[in-house]
């Protein structure tokens, strides 16, 4: 296969999941918001990830990488077209086009599956949160429970799980480049577990 042939394909079948994203979306809207739609699309991919990548195989890799592309794709431009621009938000678009850059790469040195499975794992319990939060009638007791749980599986899984997967990338990578972009969404990662910690004592 050659080179134009195969970014034609890394191409179209991320874009067959973005259109599928956008159906979900329309389909979670007949009964929910917006913000409550893409918090359920964004469910829905974090429940893809942690199912496809439990344990490596190569042939659900493939899926699984078309499948987050397509997700990371849907995501970026929802946030384009809704959200306002500010720093965080270029933060947001970093973390998703690094996701998609180190998700492409070898997987035996970059370890695309297992950052897949582990980030999307941690970031469950946050759309639990959200769900709760925006209810009609939110119910308090159900926020504090989910909260609890999402800066503690937060915590354990953003700081020394991945922590050890970049490590380990650092030091199999034969080309660290790919790997030392992923520092700074690792960075971000605990800076956002201290702010959530810091807002459960409010």
């Amino acid at each position: 296969m050659s080179y134009s042939t195969q970014l034609i394909k890394n191409i179209i079948e991320p874009s067959s999941y973005y259109i599928i994203f956008n159906i979900i979306e329309k389909i979670y809207r007949q009964k929910l918001s917006r913000s409550q739609s893409r918090n359920m699309v964004c469910l829905t991919h974090a429940v893809c990830s942690v199912v496809l990548n439990f344990y490596y195989n190569s042939h659900l890799y493939k899926y699984s990488k078309n499948i987050s592309t397509g997700y990371f794709m849907y995501d970026m431009i929802f946030a384009l077209r809704y959200d306002k621009l500010n720093i965080m938000q270029i933060f947001y678009h970093y973390h998703h086009l690094t996701s998609i850059y180190i998700i492409h790469q070898n997987p035996k040195y970059y370890l695309g599956d297992k950052i897949l499975f582990w980030a999307e794992l941690s970031n469950i319990p946050s759309y639990f949160v959200y769900y709760h939060l925006h209810k009609q009638i939110v119910n308090k007791n159900d926020v504090k429970f989910w909260k609890n749980i999402q800066k503690y599986v937060y915590a354990l899984i953003r700081i020394p799980v991945l922590g050890h997967f970049l490590y380990k990338s650092l030091k199999i990578a034969p080309d660290k480049k790919p790997t030392l972009t992923t520092l700074p969404v690792y960075l971000l990662g605990i800076f956002w577990t201290f702010k959530l910690f810091k807002q459960s004592k409010k």
